[in-house]
């Protein structure tokens, strides 16, 4: 079985509406693009990556008048509002944006936190835009999730109680690129006062959660409702159900997770049980392989078990398998750590996860350069 102790190493080393106005209706001295003419509003609205965004909705709207003025962007993102009178106007916008088969109507951002406040464009005032995946909204007040350009996440019990200031821990790993084009990053994060994880940057997650409780770091079950509980969880934001034009929030629907405590009772001392299943390393290659395992009584509480066996790579699932070191574990409820020893590598490694019925997911910490590599076994 040469293939596994080749390639070990990479995982040991692991809107156009009608306008009072429109782009291009201001001449020299009447408020032109760039020229900043009395009674005019101009503006660019970009992306994340500086490219402009074409048909982008604008609003110009009195502080405490009636009245609007509407237009949208040019195809080099640039708008115009012309003949405003002098009063105060706040100036929003809006773009549509396809995203994970979905259609998104996003309020953009402005490039500095003051430039939400109210202007008079009596000399002329330029305000830009950016669409942006996070972020404060800063002209709307903070209440409960509300005021981000991140989407919001209700997390709570399998009795749909918030998990207000709960000792829990989420782990979110993007699938994919943001709703802004930009790259992901995974994101570690627990429940504020009131039970939300705020201003998740929009994009499509998996996530896993451990419960803190007592010091430890026990891992849970998620779902995205009460009754779909199991090792990990898809996160995903829906575009509000109805159209954002005109309103100050996001864009976004809230999303949910669910999560519940362990109930699972210790399997018996004295058991054998094999484990078939794969080693999926983040760099792209997989391994098929094998535990086999004795259960013992554990020596800290009465309801955990000692797992002590052997580790087995396999040249297909189940079959041909060749011995390559041992391995124990700890379990607690749904909860297991085990520690694999490979005698003929000098190496090892550690993996954490949860028990779903006889199915085991957990996530492997290798012991060099903080490679990860996802773990899935099914007792046989």
């Amino acid at each position: 079985m040469k293939n596994f102790i080749r390639l070990i190493p990479v995982f040991v080393l692991l809107s156009a509406c009608g306008s009072a106005g429109g782009p291009g209706n201001g001449g020299p001295g009447n408020g032109g693009p760039g020229n900043g003419g009395a009674g005019t509003v101009t503006g660019q609205a970009l992306d994340a990556q500086g490219k402009p965004i074409a048909g982008a909705k604008i609003w110009v709207k009195p502080v405490v008048t009636t009245g609007l003025y509407e237009t949208r962007t040019d195809a080099g993102g640039r708008y115009e509002a012309t003949g405003l009178p002098p009063v105060g106007y706040r100036v929003l916008a809006w773009a549509e944006r396809e995203y994970n088969g979905q259609r998104y109507c996003i309020r953009l951002g402005h490039e500095k936190a003051e430039d939400y406040s109210p202007i008079n464009p009596a000399n002329g005032a330029v305000r830009n835009f950016v669409l942006k995946a996070s972020g404060r909204i800063e002209d709307v007040e903070l209440y409960s999730d509300m005021g981000y350009f991140g989407g919001s996440v209700s997390v709570m019990d399998s009795r749909h109680v918030p998990a207000r200031n709960a000792p829990l821990e989420f782990t979110l790993t993007p699938t994919g690129p943001l709703i802004d084009g930009k790259p992901g990053k995974t994101l570690t994060l627990k429940p504020n006062a009131e039970g939300y994880l705020l201003d998740v940057p929009v994009g499509v997650y998996k996530v896993t959660a451990v419960s803190l409780e007592g010091g430890k770091r026990t891992p849970i079950k998620i779902g995205n409702t009460a009754s779909s509980l199991g090792a990990e969880a898809k996160l995903e934001f829906k575009p509000s159900g109805q159209s954002c034009v005109g309103s100050y929030g996001s864009g976004l629907e809230r999303a949910y997770l669910y999560w519940e405590p362990s109930t699972a009772t210790p399997p018996p001392t004295g058991e054998t049980q094999t484990w078939d299943g794969t080693v999926e390393v983040n760099g792209g290659n997989t391994f098929y392989v094998r535990y086999v395992f004795t259960v013992r009584q554990g020596t800290e509480k009465s309801s955990e078990s000692l797992y002590k066996g052997d580790f087995f790579q396999c040249e297909s699932p189940s079959t041909n398998c060749d011995k390559l070191g041992w391995a124990q574990g700890v379990r607690q409820g749904d909860t297991i750590t085990l520690i694999t020893m490979l005698t003929e590598l000098n190496a090892s490694f550690a993996t954490d996860g949860t028990f779903s019925g006889d199915t085991f997911f957990g996530t492997t910490n290798a012991v060099f350069q903080g490679q990860t590599a996802t773990v899935n076994l099914t007792r046989q």
